[in-house]
């Protein structure tokens, strides 16, 4: 009899082990990342394979390379282990459920396109050691309210939504979220970065600076609430795309001193009608 009540506890137990090894994992799997999730070289990291939605990324990573994170559409949270010193071109990139973002103090440079389209991020921290900011690394961020900034960071400063280089003279992007429906240019901006107003539809007016020279390629594309706005006279170029798909742009004033606007400059803007000296470039 007990020989027959160890053999029934036995085969149950058998049978309990078979059946909690079937169980779906998937969600226990997808919380973390695990080491086979990571393609590495030489200390890049190469691509993520895994579909987890916190990843740590190990302390033998010094550079997360090209694409590595691209449209990696389950990623919520990621931390570091070592010291990451690059981000590179587009590295997370479509990355939709991340929704903030702090980039370590050892980044020294971020790629182009470096956090494009990531849509769900609200806030960014910037280390202290950034130094180098890829053409449209924050383009398509539509979600952006908040941008900070390492009080010991020598290279760059943000004020009210907007982030540019530490003495001011280069503006890099504006929060797409900002508060205010106005933007005042500080006279000391020299330069805009391209796509740095790219999508901030909650700018109807703003004045720019009358120290900059160069309108550049996407600057404004996508400001969907903007109306209105004067070039100044510092202005030489309008180039391509830059007001693109400003569907509520009504009126804007270009001087004598534009002497060239590529033709793909006011793309979609349906509602458009340029103010402009009879012979001069921007005159119809």
């Amino acid at each position: 009899m007990k020989k027959t009540i160890r053999r029934t506890i036995g085969a149950l137990l058998m049978i309990l082990a078979l059946f909690l090894t079937q169980i779906p994992t998937t969600d226990v799997a997808a919380d973390t990342s695990v080491a086979s999730d990571f393609q590495l070289n030489n200390g890049t990291l190469v691509r993520y394979l895994g579909t987890a939605q916190a990843v740590s990324i190990p302390a033998t990573v010094n550079r997360i390379g090209e694409e590595a994170f691209a449209d990696c559409t389950t990623l919520k949270r990621i931390s570091f282990k070592g010291e990451v010193e690059e981000f590179a071109f587009q590295a997370f990139a479509g990355c939709r459920e991340l929704t903030e973002f702090i980039i370590p103090d050892s980044v020294t440079k971020i790629g182009n396109g470096c956090f494009a389209n990531c849509s769900k991020i609200e806030s960014i921290h910037i280390g202290k050691g950034l130094r180098d900011i890829g053409i449209g690394a924050f383009a398509g961020m539509e979600s952006l309210k908040k941008i900070t900034v390492d009080k010991d960071n020598p290279y760059y400063t943000v004020e009210d939504g907007c982030l540019y280089s530490k003495d001011k003279t280069a503006l890099v992007v504006v929060a797409p979220v900002r508060e205010k429906a106005t933007y005042a240019m500080p006279s000391t901006v020299k330069e805009i970065k391209p796509y740095a107003f790219w999508g901030c539809n909650s700018i109807k007016n703003l004045s720019i600076s009358n120290t900059i020279e160069v309108i550049p390629a996407y600057a404004f594309s996508n400001c969907k609430s903007l109306q209105g706005l004067s070039i100044p006279y510092s202005v030489y170029t309008i180039e391509l795309m830059a007001f693109s798909d400003c569907i509520n742009l009504e009126t804007v004033a270009i001087p004598p001193s534009v002497a060239q606007i590529h033709e793909t400059s006011f793309d979609g803007c349906p509602k458009l009608k340029i103010v402009a000296d009879i012979g001069t470039a921007a005159y119809k």
